[in-house]
């Protein structure tokens, strides 16, 4: 198999290790509703980052929730995330260019 193989869509040779496993489309829903959950609580670290520390507790609360998240409102919690941290970005900057 040559460099980039893998990249380029070559998938013709098979892996010998075949212990992977995909997630269930039960796994992928839980990972979802933690990081929507997440966002939603703005659960970060120091960092302003996401970490399985944060998101852990969580976790049972909606395991056990009836209600899927969909993924409209996670993609609207993530687009709300991303403009916050525009915001407070440009504030830092702002911030810097009024101190030089």
């Amino acid at each position: 198999m040559e460099v980039g193989d893998s990249q380029n869509g070559n998938g013709k040779e098979k892996r010998k290790d075949d212990t992977y496993q995909q997630w269930t489309l039960d796994d992928s829903n839980l990972l979802l509703g933690l990081l929507a959950e997440a966002l939603k609580n703005g659960l970060r670290d120091a960092n302003e980052s996401l970490s399985q520390l944060n998101i852990d507790p969580i976790e049972e609360e909606y395991a056990s929730s009836s209600s899927p998240i969909v993924e409209e409102e996670l993609e609207e919690l993530v687009s709300q995330t991303q403009e916050q941290q525009r915001e407070e970005a440009n504030a830092c900057r702002l911030n810097i260019a009024n101190h030089m």
